[in-house]
């Protein structure tokens, strides 16, 4: 898909969130996969008012956020493809996701293309 020779491979046991603000990738696309434990979220587009996240800082994104969004849960041993900000055309559109909001023993694999 990103036709890249390496890729960086995490399977990490976490006991508290890695990521637990919504934020946005700055890569090309990361693959999650939660094996055991509480799953990652994300957003739909339709939740997100992304005029008011040009300028901003990593990290600040809650501003963004409408007031009556659902926030979605991956299932587990989904396997989810976030695409970044350097996804060719996608510097403004990239997947605004989170750690999951609760706390739990969790087993998760990362996937990220390496230049």
């Amino acid at each position: 898909m990103t036709e890249t020779p390496r890729v960086g491979v995490r399977l990490v046991g976490l006991r508290a969130p890695m990521c637990p603000h919504f934020h946005v990738d700055h890569a090309t696309v990361r693959l999650v996969c939660t094996y055991a434990g509480p799953t990652g979220e994300w957003l739909e587009e339709r939740d997100v008012d992304r005029s008011l996240l040009a300028g901003r800082r990593p990290g600040f994104i809650d501003a963004a956020i409408r007031r009556d969004a659902a926030v979605r849960r991956c299932a587990p041993l989904d396997v989810v493809l976030f695409k970044g900000t350097a996804w060719p055309g996608n510097a403004m559109r990239a997947a605004i996701h989170r750690s999951p909001s609760h706390i739990g023993p969790r087993l998760l694999l990362t996937i990220d293309p390496l230049g």
